[in-house]
C-alpha cells in the first residue's frame, strides 16, 4: 500500500510521462506530415 505522499509521486512522474510521450507523438506526427507531403 502507497503512503499518500508516494501515490502523489507517482501520479506526477505518470503526468511529466504522459506530457512528454505526448510531445514526442506530436513531433513524430509532423515528420511523418512532412514525409507524406515531399
Amino acid at each position: 500500500m502507497l503512503t499518500e505522499e508516494e501515490f502523489t509521486l507517482k501520479n506526477e512522474i505518470v503526468d511529466i510521462t504522459e506530457q512528454v510521450l505526448d510531445a514526442e507523438g506530436i513531433e513524430c506526427d509532423s515528420r511523418i506530415s512532412k514525409i507524406s507531403e515531399d
